[in-house]
């Protein structure tokens, strides 16, 4: 059931189309009985806003909650000098980059990019020993940090290279 809000705004709306195609829906183009429905916009989850969204909240409270949510999830990891990266870190992160200044990963296809991140190969977990192994780092730029190895440590599925059959090696 939509709020009064909501309400008056698809009435408000359905009054301002010049055609009577739509009645639940708006279609991006009316000629066009091809195109896909929009998802109707509903209120916004923020409490008192009745302001209408596309996605959970408004334009206005979206920015709040995944501010928020972000928040949260960095109490549960703790602070980056808690998981090691401090000053010592820093030091050593500015040295390896001096000597690795280029991306290995897009190295190994044929470009040539600025590496600006210092990342563990394998996850260290915690794990500091592992965490200070300078053959456990390798230098990549942020393109391939942010994508690429953020992407195989969230699917649990961190790949060490191939055998020389091509397949891949799982760690």
């Amino acid at each position: 059931m939509l709020s009064e809000a909501a309400s008056r705004a698809v009435l408000d709306h359905q009054e301002s189309r010049t055609d009577t195609f739509c009645a639940a829906f708006c279609f991006s183009n009316p000629e066009d009985d091809r195109a896909m429905p929009w998802k109707p916009k509903r209120p916004c989850r923020h409490p008192g806003c009745g302001d209408l969204a596309d996605g959970r909240y408004c334009e206005r409270h979206a920015v709040d909650a995944e501010r928020a949510r972000r928040k949260e999830s960095d109490s549960k990891r703790g602070s980056p000098i808690d998981r090691g990266y401090g000053y010592a870190w820093q030091k050593a992160r500015a040295a390896f980059l001096r000597k690795h200044p280029l991306c290995l990963p897009c190295q190994k296809r044929g470009r040539v990019a600025e590496a600006h991140v210092v990342d563990h190969i394998a996850p260290h977990r915690g794990d500091m020993k592992l965490f200070w192994d300078s053959k456990n780092w390798q230098s990549l730029c942020a393109n391939c940090h942010n994508s690429y190895k953020q992407r195989l440590e969230k699917s649990g599925r961190a790949s060490l290279g191939c055998t020389p059959e091509g397949y891949p090696i799982e760690g």
